[in-house]
């Protein structure tokens, strides 16, 4: 998952994604992949998350490419201005088992 991490925290990868202002990707275990990638996105309002995912397909490994794309309003943040990936990661989570 450290790729997907890699894509989307960085500059570079966040250009994979169009008409977002934020984005980022945490793992969630998968019991076929292992562990699978659920990104979350600050987008342009009217974006739409199943668009970003044809966009991604298209421009990246399919492994690379989020399983889901969870479209927010706000991300968590830490206080050092951070995106809170524990927070994301366990919203995720609760959103499978839920």
């Amino acid at each position: 998952m450290e790729a997907l991490t890699d894509l989307v925290g960085t500059e570079r990868g966040t250009s994979c994604w169009f008409e977002t202002n934020q984005a980022d990707v945490v793992g969630i275990p998968d019991p076929v992949f292992d562990e699978v990638g659920h990104a979350f996105v600050i987008a342009e309002p009217g974006t739409d998350a199943d668009a970003l995912r044809d966009h991604c397909r298209e421009r990246l490994a399919n492994y690379k490419v989020p399983k889901v794309v969870h479209l927010r309003d706000v991300l968590p943040m830490l206080a050092v201005g951070k995106i809170d990936k524990k927070s994301l990661k366990a919203e995720a989570t609760a959103l499978l088992e839920g």
